[in-house]
């Protein structure tokens, strides 16, 4: 991990987060426009995140149209990518793993 983001991440990793007594039951973490405008600035398609995380496109479909809500797990992680500047591509190179293949 680089300097720069084990410095932006220790609060997270080094002090667990407490309990704030918040319900996040009947909010959805992310919303469905913020969910697209997500999926531009990370410049890949509904169907490429859906490669880049292994679920099928309908899911990510699903989040988009806000049909399904979104997990926070994965609103998180699309957050994460957005203020460091990772798409899914480049995520792949930085784990040493093969790039995934281009868009039928």
């Amino acid at each position: 991990m680089c300097a720069l983001t084990a410095r932006a991440l220790r609060p997270i990793l080094v002090e667990p987060m407490q309990d704030e007594g918040f319900d996040m039951t009947n909010e959805p973490a992310m919303t469905p426009e913020r969910f697209r405008e997500a999926l531009d600035l990370l410049q890949t398609s509904q169907n490429g995140f859906a490669r880049f995380l292994n679920v099928d496109p309908r899911t990510i479909r699903r989040y988009a149209s806000g049909e399904l809500p979104e997990p926070t797990n994965i609103a998180i992680l699309i957050e994460l990518m957005i203020q460091f500047d990772v798409t899914p591509e480049r995520a792949y190179r930085l784990a040493g793993l093969k790039p995934l293949d281009p868009e039928p």
